[in-house]
């Protein structure tokens, strides 16, 4: 399977920064009821979707990952948060981008990891798991089926997640 797994990936500068943003009590959280299919909730704060700018936070978040990640066209970007429950929450395996594609270009999914805990992405082939250490991405090809498998271990679990289109 072709997973990057890159930690470290901001300088330690602008990941203090993010970090602090994001576990601040001034940060904007959104109630969604269902993850995928299954009956569980999260929040989410949606910074790119639909070719528009939603969050005044764009430039200070999302830019620096832009230039990194090397993004030819930025499709989505949000952040989501789950919060600790007394059993262990897994989504159903997904893609994220559910539109037709363009054949001839190259779609990633890219998810940071803004908090280590013992929650982890699972990915549908190989049941590969990727670990949620603070300051890591994993990149992958938009088309593996992956899901999100929360903590038992932290009171939140946020993520960064990013589909576009690389070149």
């Amino acid at each position: 399977m072709n997973l990057q797994i890159l930690d470290n990936f901001l300088d330690e500068n602008k990941f203090k920064e993010i970090h602090q943003l994001f576990f601040s009590n001034k940060f904007s959280w959104f109630f969604i009821e269902n993850m995928t299919e299954k009956d569980s909730y999260f929040f989410t704060h949606n910074f790119y979707s639909k070719e528009q700018i939603h969050s005044v936070l764009f430039n200070v978040i999302v830019m620096p990952f832009i230039k990194q990640l090397n993004m030819e066209l930025l499709i989505k970007a949000r952040a989501n948060l789950m919060l600790k429950k007394n059993y262990r929450y897994e989504s159903e395996f997904h893609t994220d981008l559910d539109k037709e594609m363009i054949t001839n270009k190259t779609y990633k999914t890219a998810i940071f990891y803004l908090n280590t805990c013992d929650g982890y992405t699972l990915f549908e082939k190989n049941e590969e798991q990727v670990k949620c250490i603070a300051n890591r991405i994993v990149i992958f090809d938009t088309n593996l089926k992956h899901k999100a498998v929360s903590q038992l271990d932290t009171e939140r679990r946020i993520v960064i997640n990013f589909n576009y289109i690389y070149g």
